[in-house]
């Protein structure tokens, strides 16, 4: 889009692979974020936070890391009077996404949220409405069959790939070839990116 502002983020999670599907889900939508860097540690987050040349407008923190989890990590930055926006990402605990969110946090979201959510939610943290506004495009169409649909449905529900085929009355290899296929459909790079992209378009209800 033209004249579309853009706004800085480091992310840092505890997992590479939801670091990964983050990264590819701004890369994939064009979303207005560019990456200053992403991290497997709160130490090290917060030692890029600390550093001027480092410093982005918003920090994306995963809640529960082992080290140092991302409410402390927030309050590290408030007491040290770190000028930065910080969003807060949670797998476990779904409470922290409901009313207000701790101190030093501008929201708190699931982190299946949708590209859309999670960019709209730190364009608002870091006062930029442009990007507090943004959308992407939907597709009209949907790629997937109705058995790949129906396997990522119940990916995103939690299921195993096990339970999965008994579920379908399928064996795991073709459990796994469905969800393979739907993968390269959608130019995923793993099932929390199918997934996610799946939920964006309303192809998984």
């Amino acid at each position: 889009m033209s004249g579309q502002q853009r706004l800085t983020t480091g992310i840092v999670d505890n997992d590479v692979l939801v670091l990964d599907a983050i990264r590819h889900g701004f890369e994939r939508y064009r979303a207005p974020v560019d990456v200053l860097w992403a991290v497997t540690s709160a130490n090290l987050a917060l030692q890029e936070c600390l550093a001027a040349n480092t410093r982005s407008q918003v920090l994306l923190t995963d809640m529960e890391m082992p080290e140092m989890n991302g409410a402390t990590l927030a309050e590290q930055l408030c007491a040290a009077h770190i000028p930065i926006a910080i969003t807060g990402i949670t797998a476990f605990d779904q409470s922290l996404c409901d009313g207000n969110p701790p101190r030093g946090f501008s929201a708190i979201l699931p982190k299946e949220a949708p590209v859309p959510t999670l960019v709209r939610a730190m364009g608002h943290a870091a006062g930029i409405p442009q990007i507090a506004q943004w959308n992407i495009n939907v597709p009209t169409v949907n790629p997937l069959s109705a058995m790949e649909r129906e396997v990522l449905r119940l990916y995103a529900e939690g299921k195993t790939t096990d339970s999965i085929a008994r579920q379908l009355s399928i064996s795991v290899t073709t459990a796994k070839t469905h969800a393979q296929r739907a993968f390269r459909k959608l130019h995923a790079h793993n099932r929390t990116e199918a997934i996610a992209i799946s939920i964006d378009n309303g192809w998984l209800r």
